[in-house]
């Protein structure tokens, strides 16, 4: 499978045996340890590991079992009770409102969700290889929703570093949910790139049921959350490999808005599961069965026997999944600004890939001669970036506002002729200003909120044959720092705040040719890190953090004529 890409020696494998009816293998393998199912026609098999961690790491090949679905008691229970009531313990007071619009890519595209997969002390310690029990359920989350009506792939992160942190704070919290928004924040999440997140826990912690999740209500705080059980909770729920795997997908399914077999009037009502009486249930059907419960949604699209026009789950998620893939949507993204044509061309999605300006973005701005800035002009809290140009010959910056051209472009005359434009937030208020870099003095000249009351901020730096750039190079405080880079030596001087104190940045990076750019790459640490354009090849580098342990992204965008820019376009 490719959506496991940590070079971890753990992997998942999915095919089907030949000529066999209704066959349907699925294995993930870590160094010692196999989770395997295989079925064939009507039975189900099972490959599992039954020693707990401490055995696996001093024994070759732990004691594994193999046994027949058929061979577990099928008992009926509840999976969850509906989503989870609001608890001021958990959350800041936010709206419950759901978006009043949702964005489609084409159905035939697969949308991209990173879920950041969460574990305790217990379930770590008493698994044989969590991440691989972890990835086992990822994976089969994947297959079901590779299917044509969906299209969506989970990308994980696995991380236990926090699992002591679940013991010890458990008794602070009435629910898994709390114990797990407060252990991972929002910020958190954004840190690790992550859309979603699911704590996989090795604890009883709820009663009668085995998952919970806020689902799909407050984009983008409560909805990114999931729990479900992994360990035996009594005769009815006994963290079978299948049990685990339909209560993690039951609570995946939730997120994108998929619903029980009922749902309240006032929510979509195709968007719910399908159960045919005696044969099975669909995954997001309120209750568990371990021998009638499969891991599927229900579907229009895929035979009587799977769903119909009122039991369509697989639509819904279709639906939604462009907002589920936007919550971590804080990272920026690249684009290039053609002078021929004054556009500018914006990989809206950050896939890397020119979709077309349905979804993508073009903007005709500015004129040919303009010099291309970026940034949230309005400062009003949503991060997003606009556009605008910066016109030498009468030095004058066109800022483009969200709502262009209803709402007129902001008009800035700053600096001479001659400067190179810069954009930042001077003073960390949010809002995004304007300045300019003068050659010939190397010096920056940056304008603040409040001119001209508040006069400009003066900075010399760098060298006049240097080309400017701006960034918060430590993440700490909000504000934007400037720098330079010099064609000569690609080298970054970015300077800090504190400077002298806190000494310079030196990157090396690109080669002489190339045009520097600057961005927080993964949207997570409030970083901003370095890149380049190479007009030769018309491709991007941009250095990760972590870097050389983190590999450089490498995308190729525009023409060799366009000018670089980048930005959080949504």
């Amino acid at each position: 499978m490719n959506f496991e890409n940590i070079d971890d020696d753990i992997d998942s494998f999915h095919g089907a045996v030949p000529e066999i009816k209704n066959s349907d293998i699925l294995f993930t393998t870590d160094k010692n340890v196999i989770i395997g199912r295989v079925t064939l026609e009507n039975d189900i098999f099972w490959i599992i590991p039954i020693e707990p961690k401490a055995r696996t790491e001093i024994s070759q090949m732990p004691l594994h079992i193999i046994y027949n679905s058929k061979d577990v008691s099928d008992r009926n229970f509840i999976i969850d009770n509906g989503t989870v009531k609001i608890d001021v313990e958990t959350v800041p007071s936010v709206s419950l409102e759901k978006p009043l619009s949702l964005q489609l890519t084409p159905p035939d595209q697969t949308v991209y969700v990173n879920i950041l997969v969460a574990t305790d002390r217990e379930f770590f310690t008493n698994e044989p290889s969590w991440v691989a029990s972890a990835q086992n359920i990822i994976a089969e989350t994947n297959w079901v929703l590779s299917n044509s009506d969906i299209r969506v792939e989970l990308i994980p992160i696995y991380d236990a570093t926090r699992r002591n942190q679940f013991s010890d704070n458990a008794t602070k919290f009435s629910n898994p949910l709390g114990l797990f928004m407060y252990l991972y924040p929002p910020s958190d999440l954004n840190y690790y790139y992550s859309d979603i997140a699911i704590y996989l826990g090795g604890n009883n912690r709820d009663g009668e049921a085995q998952g919970e999740s806020f689902g799909f209500t407050n984009p983008p705080v409560l909805c990114r959350y999931a729990w479900t059980q992994m360990v035996e909770d009594d005769i009815f729920y006994r963290g079978t490999e299948h049990g685990r795997q339909v209560v993690s997908i039951h609570e995946i399914g939730h997120m994108f808005d998929a619903g029980h077999e009922t749902r309240p009037a006032s929510e979509p009502q195709y968007a719910r599961a399908f159960g045919m009486p005696n044969l099975w249930n669909t995954v997001v059907y309120s209750e568990y069965s371990e021998g009638l419960s499969i891991t599927h949604f229900s579907s229009n699209d895929q035979g009587i026997f799977m769903g119909d026009n009122d039991h369509d789950n697989s639509r819904r998620i279709s639906e939604t999944r462009d907002i589920v893939a936007s919550y971590a949507n804080n990272k920026d993204k690249i684009g290039i600004f053609r002078p021929s044509t004054h556009k500018f061309i914006l990989d809206f999605n950050g896939n890397g890939i020119w979709e077309g300006a349905e979804i993508d973005r073009e903007y005709d701005f500015g004129t040919t001669g303009d010099i291309p800035i970026t940034g949230d002009w309005d400062g009003n809290g949503n991060g997003i970036t606009e556009v605008g140009v910066f016109r030498p010959s009468t030095h004058m910056f066109y800022l483009r506002n969200a709502g262009y051209p209803s709402v007129p472009a902001t008009t800035i005359n700053w600096g001479i002729s001659t400067d190179l434009p810069v954009a930042g937030d001077w003073d960390g208020n949010g809002m995004t200003e304007v300045g300019v870099f003068r050659p010939s003095t190397h010096s920056f000249y940056l304008r603040n909120a409040g001119y001209p009351s508040v006069p400009p901020t003066v900075i010399n730096w760098g060298s006049s044959t240097d080309l400017p750039v701006t960034g918060d190079w430590d993440g700490g405080n909000g504000m934007t720092e400037v720098g330079v880079f010099r064609p000569s030596t690609h080298t970054f001087y970015l300077r800090n705040a504190g400077y002298p104190g806190v000494p310079t940045t030196t990157i090396n990076w690109g080669i002489s040719t190339d045009l520097p750019v600057t961005g927080d790459w993964d949207g997570g640490n409030g970083i901003t890190e370095v890149g380049v354009f190479r007009p030769s090849t018309h491709t991007f580098y941009l250095r990760n953090a972590g870097y050389p342990g983190v590999p450089t992204t490498i995308i190729n965008w525009g023409l060799s004529t366009d000018l670089p820019v980048t930005g959080t376009w949504a």
